[in-house]
């Protein structure tokens, strides 16, 4: 569907009963209803699994859930067949019985352990420029001031009372580390994370991060600093 209006037609064309097949992305998975559709199968289920970002499991229950749902949808029983090589991963085990509340537990222990959200607050910073050196150089200049702001000197604290339901650290300061897409549109991409169960010190560190962020894109041609408070996609 590489075309203006493609897509449609594609999906009207099953709808009428002129496809007998489809295959897509994640795009065929949502929101769509085809009571002819008996049988839905996925392939490499595990590549969301493994994407560099704590909702990553969530997602794939999320997504995997969603197109199970789109077999059996009319008076004939549906077909769910997941190709994986994890099949007992907390995220794709429930999806056969549409078990979300095991998943739920189960994720809600991963992220007390290491304070991420809804257990712990999160500050995402990304440093992009034209320079790969510079701009390593600045997200580390970044990551000392968060330090500094957050009151870690060389150890983590864990002076704060932790969010109900965190285990995790009081505070840390993570990276810089190169994005997960390290490269886009010829800019070199650097990131770091402030986290932990201080919601008040993480977000301090984050509004130091924020104007810290214009001082050096003042200072630096061509550089770029975005930071999100409440990060929802990582990559």
């Amino acid at each position: 569907a590489g075309r203006r209006g493609e897509t449609e037609r594609v999906l009207a064309a099953l709808a009428g009963g002129h496809v007998d097949v489809l295959i897509g992305t994640q795009m065929v998975a949502k929101g769509h209803h085809f009571p002819g559709v008996r049988l839905v199968g996925v392939i490499a289920a595990d590549q969301t699994l493994h994407f560099p970002d704590f909702r990553a499991a969530e997602r794939t229950f999320q997504l995997l859930t969603q197109v199970a749902g789109r077999a059996g949808r009319g008076e004939a029983p549906g077909r769910v067949i997941v190709q994986t090589f994890s099949p007992e991963h907390y995220a794709i085990g429930p999806v056969r019985t549409h078990d979300y509340e095991t998943f739920y537990r189960a994720e809600l222990e991963h992220r007390a352990a290491l304070a991420y959200p809804p257990c712990g607050r999160l500050v995402h910073a990304l440093v992009s420029g034209p320079d790969e050196a510079e701009t390593e150089t600045q997200a580390a200049r970044l990551v000392e001031l968060a330090r500094r702001a957050a009151g870690i000197d060389g150890a983590q604290s864990a002076a704060a009372a932790p969010l109900p339901g965190a285990s995790g650290p009081a505070l840390e300061v993570l990276g810089p580390a190169p994005a997960p897409l390290a490269r886009l549109r010829d800019r070199f991409r650097f990131q770091l994370l402030v986290k932990g169960h201080d919601e008040k010190r993480v977000l301090a560190a984050g509004r130091v991060l924020a104007r810290a962020g214009l001082e050096a894109e003042r200072e630096s041609r061509g550089l770029r600093v975005s930071v999100d408070p409440s990060p929802v996609h990582m990559l």
